[in-house]
């Protein structure tokens, strides 16, 4: 679509007075024209264009017919000031005059200056030949109808209605008192309130929870009688709830009285039992307990297990085989079921043993001591003044096992090995870094681990450097 906005464009020079330039634009505007007429002025000194980045720039519109000026901010492009011009503007039928105005620091300058007229437009008086313009009996109608509707409306929100349930420990009294987890009280809001009321006093409470009851009676059979004939001979009078044993024999029949009249005094409850996942047992098979017999026995009959039960062949039951299970023992089989066994009893089944302990010394010169087997010592004084002494006691046998190790780090002058006292009754054989010959030089100020293995030949002191 083509643009309906016309450009107009102009030069204004400040060298020149404004004054003396002013001149009557060649087409006039049409009253309540609005954005259509877009003027572009460039601005020049000398016919030279200038910059106008750094100015404010407005175009002013003088009406005649009010004495009102309209001031429009310009738009700016290097020497250029735009804007098309509101309907402000041509709001009256009469003369109108324009200047281009710039302004920079103090100084306002008036750079071009023109007038023009502006012409009737259309009126304000509607003619309306083909009625389409509604009468006034007919809009008024249509505002009844859009009430009638709005009303209607209003109606059908009405009827809908919103539940909200809080809850609270007593009978509220603040809002604080509610909250949203099952208590004692239960408060209902029934509403048009499409979100839950925050005031306790928009909810109906009830208590749902009432005062502990006095304790229940135990569970006690009073007596046994060979038959229920028997028993209501014996028993006229029982109070609600009595019960006794019918039957000539165990498993009796429980019997309740109920309160009511002959035939409906007392109610049969069965035989008193208890249930496994296998299979209903009489408690009274063997007394009033069970033994492994016949706990064996109905489960056998159960098909839960297909030989007898207990040991540790395929579908048996395990038992204790242990007479001293000790808390935090750990279990072993036996040919018979499951023993306990100790922390130490385990690494010596399993041909492990415990971790090392770690001894830490921390004098400048330390002195270990007698070296104990599965230890690791470690001395971790920053500025040693001698090497670590330690002594090796005897060693009974080839088969004993010694196993230990020292952390520690060389001064720094004159360093020398460790000093050990060897009573193992073997020959200590030094092997790794900075051995040689069978003899062990450390390094200056140098963090080294000694690893001491007794191979049954040797007393083996690996050497490495941390």
């Amino acid at each position: 679509m083509a643009t309906l906005v016309s450009q107009h464009s102009y030069t204004g020079d400040i060298n020149l007075p404004a004054s003396s330039k002013p001149f009557a634009l060649p087409f006039d505007f049409v009253k309540g024209d609005g954005n259509s007429h877009q003027f572009n002025v460039t601005v020049q000194n000398n016919s030279e264009d200038v910059v106008l980045s750094a100015a404010t720039c407005l175009f002013k519109i003088f009406r005649t017919a009010d004495g009102g000026t309209v001031s429009i901010a310009a738009d700016v492009d290097g020497s250029i000031m735009s804007k098309a011009f509101t309907a402000e503007c041509t709001a009256y039928t009469m003369p109108i005059y324009i200047m281009a105005v710039v302004t920079s620091g103090s100084v306002e300058r008036t750079v071009w200056y023109a007038s023009a007229r502006v012409r009737p437009g259309a009126g304000d008086v509607v003619v309306d030949p083909g009625s389409a313009v509604p009468s006034l009996g007919e809009l008024l109608a249509a505002i009844a109808d859009c009430e009638a509707a709005t009303a209607a409306a209003e109606a059908a929100t009405a009827l809908i209605r919103y539940t909200f349930v809080k809850y609270s420990a007593i009978n509220p009294t603040q809002n604080s008192d509610m909250k949203d987890t099952i208590d004692a009280w239960i408060g209902i809001y029934n509403g048009t309130s499409s979100t839950a009321p925050t005031a306790y006093t928009s909810y109906l409470w009830y208590e749902i929870k009432g005062e502990t009851g006095e304790d229940g009676a135990d569970f006690t059979i009073l007596g046994t009688y060979a038959d229920l004939a028997a028993l209501r001979t014996a028993i006229p009078s029982p109070a609600i709830g009595d019960v006794y044993n019918v039957g000539a024999s165990a498993p009796y029949n429980i019997y309740r009285a109920t309160g009511e009249a002959n035939p409906d005094d007392w109610e049969d409850q069965g035989t008193l039992q208890a249930t496994t996942d296998a299979v209903d047992m009489d408690i009274t098979d063997s007394g009033d307990y069970y033994t492994s017999d016949n706990v064996e026995g109905a489960l056998q009959e159960a098909g839960a297990i297909t030989s007898k039960g207990f040991g540790i062949a395929d579908n048996n039951i395990v038992q204790i085989d242990h007479a001293s299970v000790a808390d935090d023992d750990f279990a072993r089989f036996t040919a018979n079921g499951l023993e306990g066994r100790s922390a130490a009893e385990v690494l010596s089944d399993i041909g492990a043993q415990a971790k090392a302990t770690i001894t830490e010394n921390t004098d400048a010169a330390p002195a270990l001591g007698t070296i104990a087997n599965n230890a690791e010592y470690r001395c971790t004084h920053a500025t040693p003044t001698a090497a670590p002494t330690m002594t090796i006691a005897a060693i009974a046998a080839v088969t004993t096992e010694f196993v230990a190790s020292v952390i520690y780090k060389a001064k720094s002058s004159a360093p020398a090995a460790p000093v050990i006292t060897n009573n193992s009754g073997y020959t200590i054989h030094y092997i790794g870094i900075n051995c040689a010959s069978n003899a062990f030089t450390p390094i200056a100020s140098t963090v080294y681990k000694l690893s001491i293995v007794f191979t049954g030949l040797y007393l083996n002191i690996f050497v490495e450097v941390l």
